[in-house]
C-alpha cells in the first residue's frame, strides 16, 4: 500500500499561512511552501514594470521579452506570466464605474 502525505486541505489555517520565505542567490524571495511562490517584492515588481514600459506597455510585452530584459537569475516564464496577467487586469479601467461616473458627471437636460 501507498502512504499519501497529508493533504493542504487537512492543515489547520494556520499551518496554511504560516510559510516561510527566503531569499536566493539573485534575490528573488520564494515560499517554502511544497509548491514554493515568488514573492514579488516592491524593487521586483519595479524592474518588471521598468521592463514593461520599455517594451511598449502590458498589451505589447510578452513574458518572454519581460524576462530578457529584466534579466533576474531564477524568474521563469511561469512567474512572468502569471505577474503580467494580475498587471494588465488591474490596469484596465473598470467599465461599470467608468459609464457610472460619465452619466453622474453629465448635466441633466
Amino acid at each position: 500500500m501507498f502512504h499519501h502525505p497529508k493533504k493542504p486541505s487537512s492543515m489547520n489555517s494556520n499551518e496554511r499561512t504560516s510559510s516561510m520565505c527566503v531569499q536566493n542567490d539573485s534575490g528573488l524571495v520564494l515560499t517554502t511552501d511544497p509548491k514554493p511562490r515568488l514573492r514579488w517584492t516592491v524593487e521586483l515588481h519595479e524592474r518588471f514594470v521598468d521592463a514593461v514600459t520599455q517594451l511598449g506597455g502590458p498589451d505589447k510585452a510578452t513574458p518572454k521579452t519581460i524576462m530578457r530584459v529584466m534579466g533576474v537569475k531564477g524568474l521563469t516564464l511561469y512567474h512572468l506570466k502569471s505577474h503580467l496577467q494580475k498587471f494588465r487586469l488591474g490596469k484596465q479601467p473598470h467599465k461599470e464605474f467608468n459609464d457610472h461616473s460619465v452619466k453622474d458627471g453629465m448635466p441633466s437636460n
